[in-house]
């Protein structure tokens, strides 16, 4: 059986009932008490706050800080850098359901993502530059609009949040608009909820000597929408992370 650290308290009692053994046993010399009826009461206790001690490791609550993060226009540059990502996604909404794996490469001006259906066959390539972001599927057709949310609703039937995500993704919050970040005692994110989004980390990669620890299994979730992200393995300016 693995012990616990007794607490100070358990010990005083602990050492009392032990101590008081003595003082028990003079009293029934003088006044006829039964002692060891009231030893083994003491014992039994004794045996009881021994055992509750025991019960198992004790288990440290993670502490969560939630923080209200207001815009901040002019850390858009500097928190969006280049990584490539590949994964699993899998996209769940009322009408429509897309499960598959996902290529991502993305620099602060453009993104290049290419969706996968379970076998391997391309289903669409999104790529944003700094004039829109052009979509182009299997058939093959070749799509436009100004935004991929836009676009990805409007071909796809779900949409895909990028101007937020490519900042999600890394454990960050979108600069421009207002979010709110729960950190765990390691100052890793745990939650951002941020433009109708809840995002929740589940797992992260370890963390190595250069950069930090980078997300692996993400859950993102709106009122009419749920995705859900495996990633297998990260490029970043500091490293490449393999999968698991």
């Amino acid at each position: 059986m693995r012990f616990n650290r007794q607490p100070s308290w358990l010990i005083d009692i602990i050492d009392k009932l032990f101590a008081g053994h003595a003082a028990i046993a003079k009293l029934s010399s003088m006044h006829g008490f039964c002692a060891e009826k009231i030893w083994r009461i003491q014992q039994w206790l004794c045996v009881c706050l021994i055992l509750t001690s025991c019960a198992g490791p004790e288990i440290r609550p993670a502490a969560i800080t939630a923080t209200i993060i207001p815009p901040a226009f002019e850390q858009q540059e500097s928190m969006d850098r280049f990584f490539m990502l590949v994964g699993r996604l899998a996209v769940k909404t009322d009408q429509q359901k897309f499960s598959g794996s996902v290529r991502w490469r993305h620099t602060a001006h453009e993104d290049e993502i290419y969706l996968f259906s379970p076998l391997g066959q391309v289903v669409a390539e999104i790529y944003r530059d700094r004039t829109g972001v052009r979509l182009t599927t299997s058939e093959p057709a070749i799509y436009r609009a100004a935004t991929a949310e836009q676009l990805t609703a409007q071909v796809l039937g779900w949409e895909l949040p990028l101007a937020g995500l490519r900042y999600w993704v890394r454990g960050r919050h979108f600069p421009m608009t207002v979010a709110e970040k729960d950190t765990d005692r390691d100052h890793r994110t745990v939650a951002i909820r941020q433009d109708g989004w809840q995002i929740a980390y589940l797992d992260y990669y370890p963390e190595q000597a250069a950069q930090s620890a980078l997300p692996r299994l993400l859950e993102f979730t709106r009122a009419d929408m749920k995705m859900k992200l495996v990633v297998d393995q990260w490029q970043n300016e500091h490293a490449t992370r393999p999968a698991k």
